[in-house]
């Protein structure tokens, strides 16, 4: 018989492995977890949108994942694929990043767009 398993649970076992891989006794050494988190990445953006450009590994002095400093960042590019760069999966977060970087924002537009007085 095969194991039947919900998207709650799913995500729930996803999220064990991205935050606490050791309580699951899985992805044992930071190259397995980075690995495991760029694919997880680039699953979002193959179905989501956006281009996965890799992984920044953290402070290597601390112990690894125990706070933000010594945790690995997944960088994402916006690309053709994404709806706008203010509304998509990504956009919750680091949402000064794309803004920054020259791309056109909804406010950019609304200014820009001709107005009937």
């Amino acid at each position: 018989m095969t194991k039947q398993i919900l998207p709650n649970e799913l995500a729930e076992i996803v999220t064990g492995l991205l935050i606490k891989p050791e309580l699951l006794g899985e992805l044992d050494s930071r190259e397995a977890h980075q690995a495991f988190m760029l694919d997880i990445g680039r699953v979002i953006a193959d179905h989501c949108g956006g281009l996965v450009n890799g992984i920044t590994d953290g402070d290597v002095a601390k112990p690894y994942l125990s706070d933000i400093e010594c945790t690995p960042i997944l960088h994402i590019e916006p690309d053709d694929r994404l709806p706008s760069t203010e509304r998509n999966v990504w956009s919750n977060y680091h949402v000064e990043a794309w803004a920054d970087e020259g791309y056109e924002t909804i406010l950019d537009k609304a200014i820009e767009s001709p107005r009937i007085i």
